[in-house]
């Protein structure tokens, strides 16, 4: 026998989606803990992975916006093919910095203007939609189906790790060659889209390869606005 759910059953399930959403989204937004007092040495997070890495220093322009200064998307979740809600944000400071990171002059091309509504993660995941806490990266990896692989091939994901372990980085492998040869796709924070070598990045030296079996990268986008139902029993319901 099918039973189907009351109108107000399936509200009371999307106001328990939203505070979800909510929830998780205060949790990774609005932790004091990632508002650091002051920036790293080298004027920057990226700077200091770039220092790390033996590379260039970036001008204090590169850096991402930290997650405490983050504001949660209104209305909007994203969900991964498991069905865990993925946190959105957007930057207070939307002012996109476009151009090649000083330091990186002949070493990168742009594929691409980006802009500040998106970082790398957020750029791989919602399509350059919105910015996506690095802690949602491995939940990603682990809920859509990723697999680690030693040999990557074109489409590809590419993850570069800091020393903690923490997901700083993500781009997608556009090409394979010889003698290790991979070229990578990715938005640099604020700044634009680049293709860019394995190595000749901001991000450190350590980075892994993960393959789906899945079509492309991008999250379930949803909406939370609920539709209104007036009757005598359930009144109305609002989003």
């Amino acid at each position: 026998m099918i039973r189907r759910c009351s109108p107000l059953l399936a509200h009371a399930s999307l106001a328990l989606a939203a505070a979800a959403c909510l929830a998780a989204a205060a949790f990774f937004f609005i932790r004091p803990s990632f508002a650091p007092a002051t920036p790293p040495e080298g004027g920057s997070r990226l700077a200091a992975q770039a220092k790390l890495a033996g590379q260039a220093k970036l001008g204090t322009s590169a850096q991402p916006p930290a997650l405490a200064r983050m504001l949660p998307v209104p209305g909007m979740l994203a969900l991964t093919d498991g069905g865990i809600v993925v946190p959105l944000g957007w930057p207070q400071d939307q002012t996109a910095e476009p151009g090649i990171p000083d330091g990186f002059e002949g070493q990168l091309i742009v594929a691409g203007r980006g802009d500040a509504l998106s970082n790398c993660h957020g750029w791989v995941f919602t399509g350059g939609r919105y910015w996506i806490p690095i802690e949602s990266v491995d939940t990603i990896l682990n809920d859509n189906g990723y697999k680690l692989v030693s040999t990557p091939r074109a489409d590809d994901l590419i993850v570069y790790r800091g020393d903690d372990g923490r997901p700083v980085h993500t781009g997608i492998v556009k090409a394979v060659g010889e003698d290790g040869f991979v070229l990578v796709e990715s938005k640099w924070g604020k700044h634009d889209i680049f293709w860019h070598t394995r190595d000749k990045q901001a991000f450190g030296t350590r980075f892994e390869y993960w393959h789906a079996d899945r079509d492309g990268h991008l999250l379930r986008l949803s909406s939370l606005s609920m539709p209104t139902t007036r009757g005598p029993a359930q009144g109305a319901v609002g989003g």
